[in-house]
C-alpha cells in the first residue's frame, strides 16, 4: 500500500464520496482546501491553501510536502457561457501543470486526474468514444482538460487520467438535476421516441476507479473512459429516475424536432444536445483490467430519486 494521498476538489461532488472510502482502506488522508475548517471525515487532515490557480512553485511544493499520490478532482466542472476560456484555463490546465512540474522535483510518486470525456468529443459525438478515438474537444472545458492531460503527460511524473462521462450521485446539478426535477412531476413527457444513447457512470464506480488507480501499475501513463457498459436513452433514463419514485414512466413518442425546437428558438441548442444527443462511450480499458463496476448507472439513477426527489 502506498503513502499519504494528497485529495485536491476534496469538498466537491466526487471528493465527497471519495474520502470516507480513502479512510477505509487505512491511508493517510490529506484534503488540500481552499479555506481553514472546511467540513470534512473524522481522521481526514486538512491542508488549508491559496486557491489552486495562484499557487506558484513554492507553493505547491508546500502543498506535496509529505505526499506520495495525489488525486487530483479540483476543477470548474461548470459548462457554460458564464465562464471565460482563461478562466477555465488557469484552473482546469494551468494549475494542473504548475503541480505536475512541483511534483517532479518534490519526487511524487504518482498523481491520478479526474479529467472528462469532454477533453476528446464535444456535448454529442457521432462515433463511439473509446480510448483509441483522436481527441476533437469542441469547448474551453474540454481543452482545458485536454492541455491539463497533455501536460501531465510530459512532465516526468508517473501518472493516471480519468475520463468519466456524466456522472451520477447524490446532489444533482445541472441536466441531471433538470431531470430529476421533471421525473418528480409524474406527468406524462414526450421522450419515449428517442433513439439517442448517452453513457452515464455512478459516482461509486468514479470512487472505486479512483482507488484502483492508486496502486495499479497497470494503470500506469495510460488514459481510462470511466462509463457503464449500457448508454441510456433520455426516456429509459427518466424511467429509471421513475422507478425510484415510485412512478411509472408514462412516457410517449414525439418527433425529435418538435422537442429540439424549443431550445433553438431560445438561442439554446446546446442544452438540448446535452440533454436528447447521442454521447456514447466505452470502457474498454478498465474492462480488459477486470474492473467490475459497483453500481450500474440506471440504478444510481433508481436510488437518487429515491433518495432526492421526493
Amino acid at each position: 500500500m502506498s503513502g499519504a494521498v494528497l485529495v485536491t476538489g476534496a469538498s466537491g461532488f466526487v471528493g465527497t464520496a471519495l474520502l470516507p472510502e480513502l479512510l477505509a482502506t487505512g491511508r493517510r488522508v490529506v484534503a488540500l482546501t481552499r479555506r481553514a475548517g472546511t467540513p470534512l471525515p473524522t481522521g481526514v487532515e486538512e491542508r488549508a491553501g491559496d486557491p489552486i490557480e495562484t499557487l506558484d512553485d513554492a507553493g505547491w511544493r508546500a502543498a506535496l510536502d509529505g505526499i506520495d499520490t495525489v488525486l487530483h478532482l479540483a476543477a470548474i466542472a461548470h459548462i457554460g457561457p458564464g465562464v471565460s476560456e482563461d478562466r477555465y484555463d488557469a484552473v482546469n490546465h494551468r494549475a494542473v501543470a504548475a503541480m505536475a512540474t512541483a511534483a517532479r522535483a518534490s519526487g511524487l510518486r504518482r498523481i491520478v486526474f479526474l479529467s472528462s470525456i469532454r477533453a476528446q468529443c464535444g456535448a454529442v459525438s457521432a462515433r463511439e468514444e473509446t480510448e483509441t478515438a483522436p481527441e476533437q474537444p469542441t469547448d474551453p472545458y474540454g481543452r482545458a482538460k485536454l492541455a491539463a492531460e497533455q501536460a501531465l503527460a510530459g512532465s516526468g511524473v508517473a501518472h493516471v487520467i480519468l475520463r468519466p462521462v456524466l456522472i451520477v450521485g447524490d446532489e444533482p446539478k445541472g441536466n441531471l438535476a433538470l431531470l430529476l426535477r421533471l421525473a418528480r412531476t409524474g406527468l406524462p413527457l414526450p421522450f419515449g421516441g428517442l433513439s439517442a444513447r448517452r453513457s452515464m457512470v455512478s459516482r461509486a464506480d468514479v470512487v472505486a476507479a479512483l482507488i484502483q488507480a492508486i496502486d495499479d501499475e497497470q494503470m500506469t501513463g495510460r488514459r481510462f473512459i470511466l462509463a457503464d457498459t449500457e448508454a441510456m436513452t433520455l426516456g429509459e433514463a427518466v424511467a429509471a429516475l421513475r422507478c425510484g419514485l415510485g412512478l411509472p414512466p408514462r412516457l410517449f413518442a414525439v418527433p425529435e424536432g418538435v422537442l429540439a425546437l424549443p431550445f433553438r428558438l431560445i438561442g439554446r441548442d446546446d442544452l438540448w444536445q446535452r440533454i436528447g444527443g447521442a454521447l456514447v462511450a466505452r470502457p474498454d480499458g478498465l474492462a480488459a483490467l477486470g474492473f467490475t463496476p459497483r453500481l450500474r448507472a440506471a440504478e444510481a439513477l433508481r436510488v437518487l430519486a429515491n433518495r432526492h426527489g421526493r
